[in-house]
């Protein structure tokens, strides 16, 4: 197993497979919110879904006005269960904070420095609890 230790952005616990992406993603019209389904042209995830993973965005967000389109997901039951950056994101927290007041569904939000982050693989199951993401890597 293997360990990153994270700063809590949003706490809370969740295990569930790590959906890692590939280049930076557009929030506001990359994704699909009625489906949760990635569909920026070209994107190397596109078709993927964030529903129900561990998003790690390693690459960055592009554009600042997507926490309406995740708040989106959140209500539809199609986002992420937990989101992994290299840098605080307030458009995120922000998505996720609505959402929990709204929804009831805020999700954990953490931020591993960039050179961690890019060691966090697609794919892979993991649990996030008090600031520690642990990877099962067998």
């Amino acid at each position: 197993m293997k360990e990153f230790q994270a700063k809590e952005l949003l706490s809370g616990t969740v295990e569930a497979q790590t959906l890692t992406l590939g280049a930076p993603l557009s929030l506001w019209d990359g994704i699909d919110s009625s489906e949760g389904i990635i569909i920026q042209g070209g994107h190397p995830n596109e078709g993927q879904s964030i529903a129900n993973a561990i998003l790690v965005i390693s690459h960055g967000l592009s554009g600042a006005t997507g926490g309406g389109s995740l708040t989106e997901c959140f209500r539809k039951g199609n986002g992420p269960v937990a989101m992994i950056l290299p840098e605080a994101e307030p458009m995120v927290v922000a998505a996720s904070v609505v959402a929990g007041e709204l929804y009831n569904k805020q999700i954990p939000i953490l931020q591993v420095d960039s050179e961690d982050i890019v060691r966090i693989p697609n794919g892979v199951q993991a649990t996030i609890m008090n600031g520690v993401i642990a990877l099962r890597t067998e």
